[in-house]
Formats: structure tokens, C-alpha cells, sequence
């Protein structure tokens, strides 16, 4: 009996390799828009979304959103990152918006020493090295 011919890879499948041969480990950055949906909906939050909604009268609900996001955020992230000893959670090296729009990418030659946000990651990942080596424990 021959052997059957094997289907190409998708594309999935090959990302899911690359990924796997890192040497780091990768953590899910994905926004889960339920989530988020159902924070701006809390009326915990009522105050803050209606404060942004505001102050933004006339402007585009995305705009909004996002804000309002930002800052229902802003009054969570220092606990969820704290239970999770962490010191930061999923900053950005670039801001969203570069994905889609090159001219807001920083023009450098080597962004890894001269990006805007270069120093605030090598600041985290000082600080993550400290917290290793006083705890002994492995860090994000």
C-alpha cells in the first residue's frame, strides 16, 4: 500500500509552529469583545460611561468606546495585575492604529533601541528580572 498524500498545511497550522518554536512563550494579547462589552454595561461602571459619554457629546461612538474602555481599565488593571504579581499587563509597543497606518510607526533604524516605547520595555523587563531573582519565581 502507498502511503496517502498528505494536505498542505493551513495557514493556522504554520503560525501555530512558529509560535511553538520561540524561545519565549507567547501570552494571549487578544481583546475579548464580550468582555469588554459587558464592562461598559455594568452599572458599576454607570458613572464613568456616562461622565466619557459627556465629555464627548457629538463625537463618534467608537471614539466613545474606546475611551470609556480606557478608563473603566484604568480602575482594574492595578488589581488583576497585582493578584497576578505582574507589574504591567499588554502594553503596546506601537499603538493600535499602526497596523493600519504606517506614517504613525516611529521612522528609526533600530526600534528595538530607538522607539519611543523601547526604554518603558526595558524598564519592565528590569523589573520583572528583579522580581525573579528576589522571589526565585519565573515571571511573565
Amino acid at each position: 500500500m502507498g502511503s496517502q498524500p498528505t494536505s498542505p498545511k493551513t495557514l493556522l497550522e504554520v503560525l501555530e509552529d512558529h509560535i511553538n518554536s520561540l524561545p519565549i512563550r507567547c501570552h494571549d494579547q487578544t481583546s475579548n469583545q464580550r468582555i469588554v462589552h459587558e464592562a461598559i454595561a455594568d452599572p458599576v461602571n454607570a458613572t464613568i460611561v456616562e461622565k466619557t459619554v459627556g465629555e464627548l457629546k457629538g463625537q463618534p461612538w467608537d471614539e466613545v468606546y474606546v475611551l470609556a474602555l480606557a478608563r473603566i481599565a484604568a480602575t482594574v488593571l492595578p488589581v488583576i495585575s497585582g493578584m497576578a504579581g505582574m507589574f504591567a499587563i499588554s502594553i503596546y509597543f506601537n499603538e493600535p492604529g499602526a497596523h493600519g497606518d504606517a506614517s504613525i510607526w516611529p521612522d528609526v533604524a533600530d526600534p528595538a533601541t530607538e522607539h519611543p516605547m523601547a526604554a518603558r520595555h526595558l524598564l519592565i523587563r528590569h523589573a520583572y528580572n528583579q522580581l525573579t531573582a528576589k522571589t526565585g519565581q519565573s515571571t511573565p
